[in-house]
Formats: C-alpha cells, structure tokens, sequence
C-alpha cells in the first residue's frame, strides 16, 4: 500500500494505492486525520507534493526519510 500526499497552500489531499489501484480518497484534511491514516495503514511508501512544506518539515511531520517527493 502507498499513501499519496499533497500538501497544497490552503489544504491537505491523500490517496491510498494499492498497486495503480486508488483504494481512497481523502480531502480536506487535517494534521491529525492525515497522521492517523498513516498509522492505520502503515503504507509502504509515502509520495509527497508539496508548495506549502519543507522537505525537512515533511520529514519530520511523518518521523521518517524514506519519502519520495514529486
């Protein structure tokens, strides 16, 4: 399973894949909400654009540094 994460100027979108198979979608998050789908799901790989964080920040944000970034 992959989390897809866009961090955007005024929210925060997520998907979940399985493969090339979108499984969720997710809109309108919020910090915690996207955290704990992360822990729910314990996706494999996270994806991550973003114009609104650091890559640092992002890092930090999921307490890991194996995320790729579009």
């Amino acid at each position: 399973m992959n989390l897809t994460v866009d961090f955007g100027n005024t929210s925060i979108k997520a998907a979940l894949f399985e493969g090339s198979e979108q499984k969720q979608l997710f809109s309108n998050l919020k910090e915690e909400e996207l955290k704990a789908i992360e822990k729910d799901f314990a996706p494999e790989h996270i994806i991550v654009s973003t114009v609104s964080r650091s890559y640092e920040d992002v890092y930090t944000f999921f307490h890991r540094k194996d995320i790729f970034f579009s």
